[in-house]
């Protein structure tokens, strides 16, 4: 997909079937429109789903939508609370974050073994 508000996509499952409430549907990164102000956006019709206009209408998702569901447990399993998160869901975009000034830093673990 190219984030524009050029084109639109609608998508569904064999031609108007609705996309399961538990898929997740993921659109862009939010790191461009959090450090830079720069937001993605894109129209998308997701059959079944309410992207903002209505439900099966084209809705303008924002590369800031919901991303609660990106994690897993130690066994690399998404918990119940992860599935039907995304775009074009009730839940909220998320909070912006202020990146001005803020050093991250990274401590890198290659032994598997142990804990840092």
């Amino acid at each position: 997909m190219i984030a524009s508000l050029d084109y639109s996509y609608e998508i569904s499952i064999n031609e108007n079937n609705p996309i399961p409430l538990e898929w997740i549907i993921e659109f862009s990164d939010p790191i461009m429109g959090h450090k830079y102000n720069n937001i993605d956006h894109i129209r998308l019709k997701f059959i079944g789903r309410d992207c903002g206009n209505g439900m099966n209408n084209f809705g303008l998702v924002s590369s800031q939508h919901d991303r609660k569901f990106i994690w897993a447990d130690s066994h690399y399993n998404l918990n119940a609370d992860a599935w039907g998160r995304g775009a074009c869901t009730t839940y909220p975009d998320e909070n912006a974050v202020d990146c001005n000034g803020k050093l991250i830093k990274r401590v890198w673990n290659t032994n598997f073994d142990s804990h840092i």
